[in-house]
């Protein structure tokens, strides 16, 4: 009976340990320094060719209620962790803190806990991060997130849409780099040369449904961009943009198509950035409809692209 009953107190310590140890590491206060501190981890070379690594991707809820970067460490500093840093949170933190342990019995596998929730993640073969229902915070939520190597980092750009008109059919709408570049030579983007970040992936979801492309960066569509860069050769595809002393911002795809569950959308968007005022434009250039949005049709619907942020330029 002494035996068992040391057997109960010895366990009974244990896990009331083990759970003061989570909630001090969790803690709103800790959170934020380490959600900074993962934000700022660089991908570490060694793991360029493997599945462990760095990933940074797209943490959102389908009823649109949360949204922001997230960062994923699979061990590369050797250790596990993961954090968000929401965009749009209502009025929930915007800080969200990840503890990482691998999963008990399937190989490749960790398990992110918080405080808010937790998820399983196992990064597949295109080295990405897919998760497409779990519960955060009471909210069915998402992740799509891409691998980081070195000079190759991820960068998004969050957004949504909407149908003209029917406002109940909406969605998340985020466009994903993950480090292709055109660099725009002297004259054609700006007066010296300029390196403007490709649009590769496109995640959107309708319902509680997260829908990517299946077409690559290579099947988008070469454009002019008739209002500021009257050149002689089109844009290769969609792309985005930070000047050098990152005041002004750029998100510019005119005539793009991308394949979404089996059909193709049709997209023109371009949008700026600058001193913390946001403008839109359209291929007619300075038309009132350019005030606001962009454009989409999918799907036999039509309607509006709006940019909530650029995230990683």
């Amino acid at each position: 009976m002494k035996k068992l009953f040391l057997l109960a107190f010895v366990a009974v310590l244990f896990s009331c340990e083990t759970e003061s140890n989570f909630d001090d590491a969790t803690t709103q206060e800790t959170a934020v320094d380490k959600v900074a501190a993962l934000l700022a981890m660089e991908a570490n070379p060694d793991f360029d060719e493997s599945v462990d690594g760095l990933y940074k991707g797209i943490f959102a809820s389908y009823d649109l209620g949360i949204k922001g970067e997230i960062v994923l460490n699979m061990g590369n500093d050797l250790s596990h962790s993961a954090a968000v840093e929401l965009v749009r949170s209502e009025g929930f933190f915007d800080e969200i803190y990840f503890i990482g342990r691998p999963h008990d019995t399937e190989r490749d596998t960790y398990i992110y806990e918080s405080i808010h929730g937790s998820f399983t993640a196992k990064a597949n073969d295109q080295k990405e991060i897919i998760i497409d229902h779990f519960t955060f915070n009471g909210r069915d939520s998402y992740i799509a997130a891409f691998k980081a190597t070195r000079g190759a980092d991820v960068s998004m750009a969050f957004g949504t849409y909407v149908d003209d008109l029917d406002a109940t059919y909406t969605g998340n709408w985020d466009a994903v780099n993950q480090g292709a570049v055109h660099v725009s030579p002297p004259g054609e983007h700006s007066t010296g040369p300029a390196v403007l970040l490709l649009l590769e992936r496109v995640v959107v979801t309708r319902g509680a449904t997260m829908i990517m492309n299946t077409d690559t960066g290579a099947d988008n569509d070469a454009f002019f961009e008739p209002c500021f860069y009257t050149t002689v050769n089109p844009f290769p595809q969609a792309w985005w943009y930070e000047s050098g002393d990152n005041t002004y911002r750029e998100f510019i795809g005119y005539n793009q198509t991308t394949t979404l569950g089996g059909r193709v959308a049709t997209w023109n968007l371009a949008y700026y950035l600058f001193g913390g005022t946001y403008t839109y434009d359209t291929p007619a250039c300075g038309t009132p409809s350019a005030t606001g949005y962009g454009d989409w049709s999918w799907d036999g619907r039509s309607g509006r692209l709006n940019v909530t942020t650029l995230v990683d330029l």
